[in-house]
């Protein structure tokens, strides 16, 4: 589709992460899902303004759960799921 983007995201509440060590850094998972959530929400924005391209036009962009891919990122040995513990 043509389309690359990269996400930056700022914290200024260090309180989001008070399991953090200096040698292990947890993620909430629901600070996560939210944050996938934008990203797709962006994602799915930039294909909306690409189907002005006649190709695209009848291009169906099925639901995306973002726990489900946080699902994948912990199979994978990507994400640690802290609140499985």
């Amino acid at each position: 589709f043509g389309i690359e983007t990269i996400y930056t995201f700022q914290f200024k509440d260090n309180e989001l992460f008070t399991e953090c060590t200096e040698k292990e850094f947890v993620f909430p998972k629901y600070h996560l899902i939210t944050l996938f959530s934008i990203v797709i929400s962006g994602v799915r924005g930039m294909l909306v303004a690409k189907t002005t391209n006649p190709a695209y036009k009848k291009l169906i962009l099925p639901p995306l759960n973002p726990e489900e891919a946080i699902k994948v990122l912990v199979k994978k040995g990507i994400y640690q799921d802290s609140s499985a513990k």
